[in-house]
């Protein structure tokens, strides 16, 4: 049985920055009801996607 490849490298870098601005953007959403909070949570959850793409192409070639 094999284990899941971990993340590592830049795509869990990538990841890690979209965590950080939806984190941050919701904070700021709860604390002054401004857009740029909505908007920084829309634009973390497209670094995070763009992090899980990086990770599956890593992995396409293993099969």
């Amino acid at each position: 049985m094999r284990t899941p490849p971990s993340l590592k490298g830049l795509p869990l870098l990538v990841m890690a920055l979209g965590w950080l601005a939806v984190i941050a953007g919701t904070a700021l959403l709860f604390t002054t009801a401004s857009p740029v909070g909505r908007v920084a949570v829309v634009a973390g959850g497209l670094v995070q996607f763009a992090g899980w793409v990086l990770h599956r192409r890593g992995l396409r070639g293993a099969a």
